[in-house]
Formats: C-alpha cells, structure tokens, sequence
C-alpha cells in the first residue's frame, strides 16, 4: 500500500518536502561571495599591481630538474589563477598569502607533490620574503636602552648600602673585585640578563663615582698595618742596591 508521502512524492513535491530553502542572509552572502570583483582600471594601480596582472605572466621554460613543474601545470591553469587571486584579494596581503599557500597545496601539484618554490613565485609574481616573512628579529630581545636602565637603577640601590667618603664624592663598594660585582647584579630583583663587558662599560659611564674599596681609609688595623710594613720593608731590602752593600760589609 501507499502512504500518502508517497502519494505527494509521486506529484514531484519531493524537493519541496525535504528541503528547507536557504534563508535570504545566506542567500545573500553566497551570491556575494559568486560574484567577482570588478578589476581597477590600468590607471588606477600601482606599479607592482600592474607588473602582478595576469597579461604580464611568462610562462617559465624550466624551473626545476626533478619535478619540472612548467611542463605539468599548464599556462591557462597559472593565469586563471593567478588572475583570480589578485582580481579579489589584491588589496589584503594576508589573504593573499592564504589563497597562494591553498593553492600551492591543492592545485599546483606534480604526480602528487607540491611543485617547486621558483615556479609559485613566478606564477604569482612575489619573492620568497612575501610567502617567507623573514623572522629572524621576530623573537621578543632587550633592547641596550633597557639594559643601561636597569644598570642605572642597580647602582642607584646599591649607593643606598654602601660607605660614602667624607673628603670626596666616591662610593666604595666591599667587594675585592669587579666581577663580583657583576655577579651581584645577575641576582639582583629586576635586573636585565647582559655580558660582564657590557657592565663594566656601562658602569664606568653612568657610575664611576662608585669604585672598589682597595682598603678602609678612615680606619687603621694594628696588624694589618704591621704585615703592611713588613711587606714594604721586604721590598725595600731586594730593591735598594744601598741597603743590599750595607748587609754584605756587616
């Protein structure tokens, strides 16, 4: 037996029973997205926009040994694409660079594979640095500027807990060398990563009021200052000929 369903299929309403019609928004954005832009006249492109139309292509006699793409993608293929890409998209570079890598991966194939670089730049007239942004300086880095900042506000802390000179406008800092110094500034909170040689010119520019402490001038040890004689009697006796002739005649 027949259902009424098929009753009503049977008089050709099939289409109209299972399919629902697109709503006009829809409609809409599809009929926008068939229709093509109208190209610019010649007199409104720029240079590079002229040299990128489709008339200018030149279809390449070799391009590469082992695929040779010029040889399987033909010359109608590359220019209908190459004309619709830059027809609708021109004036959106990203886009562009959307449309020419879905092409690359979908149309301009030889026995399977994507055709060679030199062949797809030809094709759309751009540079390996277009498809290829060069991203060398893409990696976020400190600039000097930063750094010498940092420096700066290192040794302005660091005057801070250091013993100021009375006679004169010097910070001595208790460390006995230069590159602990350095070291301090590598753990100090806050501080930017840099060389020891860019510190140490750093610090002679923005602070050289602040040296090492080579010995307490305002205090006086009684044994220091002893093996300080001694050291300096020591040397006196090996280097003064006098002195050396006294001991030998006694």
């Amino acid at each position: 037996m027949n259902s009424s369903s098929d009753e009503e299929f049977k008089h050709g309403d099939y289409n109209d029973y299972i399919i629902t019609p697109p709503p006009k928004k829809k409609f809409k954005a599809l009929s926008a997205q068939q229709t093509r832009r109208a190209e610019k006249t010649v007199e409104n492109m720029s240079p590079r926009e002229e040299k990128r139309r489709a008339v200018h292509y030149q279809h390449p006699e070799s391009c590469c040994v082992r695929k040779n793409c010029c040889a399987n993608i033909s010359e109608s293929t590359v220019m209908n694409v190459r004309d619709r890409i830059w027809r609708d998209y021109g004036d959106d570079p990203a886009r562009v660079k959307i449309e020419i890598a879905k092409v690359w991966a979908e149309i301009f194939l030889v026995n399977g594979e994507r055709c060679c670089i030199n062949f797809l730049t030809n094709a759309f007239g751009v540079s390996k640095m277009f498809l290829y942004p060069d991203r060398r300086n893409s990696a976020p880095k400190i600039k000097f500027a930063q750094i010498k900042e940092c420096i700066i506000n290192y040794f302005h802390d660091l005057r801070l807990e250091l013993d100021r000179m009375p006679d004169c406008d010097e910070y001595h800092v208790y460390a006995p060398k230069k590159a602990d110094v350095y070291d301090w500034y590598m753990t100090w909170v806050g501080s930017k990563p840099c060389t020891r040689q860019y510190f140490l010119n750093t610090w002679k520019q923005v602070a050289p009021d602040v040296k090492l402490r080579k010995y307490l001038r305002f205090t006086k040890c009684k044994t220091c200052a002893e093996l300080r004689e001694v050291t300096l009697f020591k040397s006196f006796k090996h280097s003064c000929p006098i002195f050396k002739y006294f001991l030998l005649t006694n």
